[in-house]
């Protein structure tokens, strides 16, 4: 089997990964999610690396070579924030850019994999590589932002009333 096909079969095997751990629930003993948020960061840390040297064979830099190396990071990011879980970490929650990341990740795989099958059925016109480059991060984010209010919600503000020897005015 040649590298090209190991790539495409664990590649299909990470959007689905992707999908179940964004669609699995979050519990948090012996979670499903976990567990296969375990398997998709375990097929990221391979797929992409793989794709990098599918592409260093060809001379040139392609925009697949440009844009792996951020959707691994976000991914390594996303799974760190799950694994540490710091409290806050730039003024947010853990949960936030756990969310962040992984959804990040997942909209670097999604926007890769649909290249790929257009390029292969299609073929590559205007309209449609400006369509596959916009719609997958512009759905990714709302979705990603709908979580993050559900699952690591801003903390709300408080109102501080001042003292009423403060405000000149006393209750007497």
């Amino acid at each position: 089997m040649s590298m090209a096909a190991v790539h495409a079969s664990l590649g299909t095997l990470l959007v689905l990964a992707g999908l179940a751990a964004t669609l699995t629930p979050k519990r948090r003993r012996r979670s499903p999610h976990r567990r296969v948020g375990q398997v998709y960061m375990a097929l990221l840390v391979t797929v992409l690396p793989t794709g990098m040297i599918l592409g260093a064979a060809n001379p040139g830099v392609t925009l697949f070579e440009i844009a792996t190396p951020p959707t691994l990071l976000m991914g390594l990011a996303g799974w760190w924030a799950g694994r540490a879980r710091p409290a806050r970490f730039l003024g947010r929650p853990w949960r936030f850019w756990h969310i962040a990341g992984m959804g990040g990740s997942m909209i670097g795989v999604v926007t890769a994999t649909a290249f790929q099958i257009a390029g292969r059925t299609v073929g590559m016109r205007q309209p449609l590589v400006l369509a596959l480059w916009l719609v997958p991060p512009i759905i990714g984010s709302v979705l990603i932002g709908r979580a993050q209010a559900r699952w690591a919600p801003r903390p709300r503000a408080t109102t501080v009333t001042a003292p009423a020897a403060a405000t000149g005015h006393s209750r007497r």
